[in-house]
């Protein structure tokens, strides 16, 4: 599966190597869940492009401000929004403690 979009560069926190741990802590964690659910997103790609770099940029935002942190999941039905917030939360309690 070809990934259509990345998380903006200028907006990447953690080092690389970080989230390259990340990416193989959550793909091991999460692939069973997929694999039962007979859901192939390219998962790999996905982490890298998008969940991981979200996640670092939440614990960033985390870190810097204090107060809650909204962070707002809107999409078609369909579209992914219960994968993305499910594969979230795996990345910050796996990934970012």
């Amino acid at each position: 599966m070809a990934v259509l979009t990345s998380w903006p560069t200028e907006q990447l926190f953690q080092t690389q190597q970080k989230r390259t741990e990340v990416v193989a802590a959550v793909e091991a964690d999460f692939s069973k869940t997929l694999e039962s659910l007979k859901v192939d997103i390219g998962l790999v790609e996905v982490l890298e492009s998008i969940y991981v770099p979200m996640a670092a940029w939440i614990m960033e935002h985390r870190a810097r401000h204090t107060g809650p942190l909204v962070v707002g999941i809107n999409g078609a039905q369909g579209a992914g929004k219960s994968t993305l917030f499910n594969l979230l939360e795996v990345t910050l309690a796996l990934g970012f403690g």
